[in-house]
Formats: structure tokens, sequence, C-alpha cells
């Protein structure tokens, strides 16, 4: 279970990486420093939950909180970007019917990403340094990108919901 779950979250991340031919430009004038708060109510076949979603202009850059909350499972990302929009870092935590946790830590450089999980009620780490040439979509920026980019849909593929 631990593997699948590790592949399946290498996978997810890889599979973000954007081909891009040359570096985008981003407007995200839209943005303020006063935190926009969007709450939604989700349905699921386990149960009602919540889709709450903060984002706000900070003196660093653009930062993004949100929270997926159902029954038997609790996803918590928060992000911080430039003001171009590329990903700096951030940290997620998942729980899963109260049982199986796992923590997430992100970080980027210009030519490499970090990425490390603990993975509880195991305590095993999973870390790797990854060297990149392209631009990488972090989790936390998935909400603003349909805000954000002029997509070419040609080149977009939707990621299952397990990422």
């Amino acid at each position: 279970m631990i593997k699948k779950l590790l592949v399946s979250s290498s996978i997810c991340l890889a599979a973000a990486t954007l081909f891009a031919a040359e570096i985008p430009s981003f407007d995200t004038a839209w943005i303020t420093g006063k935190p926009e708060v969007l709450t939604y109510k989700t349905a699921a076949k386990e149960g009602d939950g919540f889709y709450q979603l903060s984002v706000w202009r900070s003196a660093k850059g653009v930062e993004l909180y949100m929270n997926i909350i159902t029954p038997t499972y609790t996803k918590s990302v928060w992000g911080a970007m430039g003001a171009d929009f590329h990903p700096r870092e951030s940290k997620s935590r998942i729980v899963v019917n109260e049982q199986v946790i796992m923590t997430t830590e992100t970080g980027y450089t210009p030519s490499q990403l970090h990425i490390a999980t603990l993975m509880a009620p195991y305590n095993r780490v999973s870390e790797n340094t990854i060297s990149l040439s392209n631009l990488v979509v972090d989790f936390s920026q998935v909400p603003l990108l349909s805000r954000t980019l002029l997509l070419n849909w040609d080149r977009i593929f939707i990621l299952s919901e397990s990422c």
C-alpha cells in the first residue's frame, strides 16, 4: 500500500510537469493583499464535504491555502509562488480514515525540485531531488490555473482525483 501511494504521488508530480517551449507570462494582478476566501460544498458517495480556498498576495509573491474535507478524507495544502507564478515551496497533509497520514514538503530551485513525504503510522520517509528543465505545476497552483493561464487545451490532460 505504501509503495502504491508513493508511486502514485510520484507519477502525479511527474505528470504535472509542463512541456513549454518558452517561459509563459502570467497575469496575477487580480490577486490582492487581502485573502480571497471561497468555500464550496461537495457531494460524494462517502458523504458531503467542503472545499475551501484562500489566495492572497504577500511581500514575496502569491500564497494559497486549500482544504478538502470529507468524512473519510482530508487534504490541506499551502503553497507559495513568485509573482511570476513559478512555485517556491509547498506543504501538504493528507489524512485517510484517521489512520494513514501523508505529510509532504516540496521546494523548488530553477533547475531542481526536492520532495519529501512522511507516511504515518509507518514513519517512513520518501525523499528525492529531481533535476528538471521545464516548468512544474505544484498542486497548490491547480485552483489558480483556469484564472491565470491562457491554456492551450490541446496540450493539457486532466490528472485523476487520486493526485
